[in-house]
């Protein structure tokens, strides 16, 4: 995600159609758009300089915008908890708490991706 920001910083817009073609970029740049670090207009991606330039580097945007989304807080709270949860426990509780309605591959998948932005957080503001 964060290579993906710098990447878009530098690159000032993309494409829908483009974005869709890089590895890894496209649900990257989904991440970025909920974070509203990127905006989303009918055709391009462009990055939020308003939004970006509050920090000192993309890392500590990510980070600071990543630690106010709330299901990363109800995460960490749980994480806090019960230390050796599981990211499918994790994804079950989550699929619950939001009512959901994960099937047992999404609730391992995402419940494995949020817990890595949990501990991630966790770790402090980068410099």
């Amino acid at each position: 995600v964060i290579e993906a920001l710098k990447w878009l910083v530098k690159k000032e817009s993309t494409s829908q159609q483009f974005a869709q073609k890089i590895p890894g970029y496209k649900n990257a740049l989904g991440v970025l758009i909920k974070l509203n670090l990127a905006i989303e207009t009918e055709k391009l991606i462009i990055p939020n300089l308003k939004k970006i330039k509050l920090f000192t580097s993309e890392e500590s945007a990510v980070w600071n915008m990543a630690k106010l989304e709330p299901v990363v807080m109800v995460a960490n709270e749980k994480i806090l908890e019960n230390a050796k949860i599981k990211g499918r426990e994790l994804g079950e509780f989550l699929s619950d708490y939001y009512n959901l309605g994960w099937k047992e591959s999404s609730m391992t998948r995402t419940g494995n991706a949020i817990k890595g932005w949990a501990l991630w957080l966790s770790k402090g503001e980068p410099r």
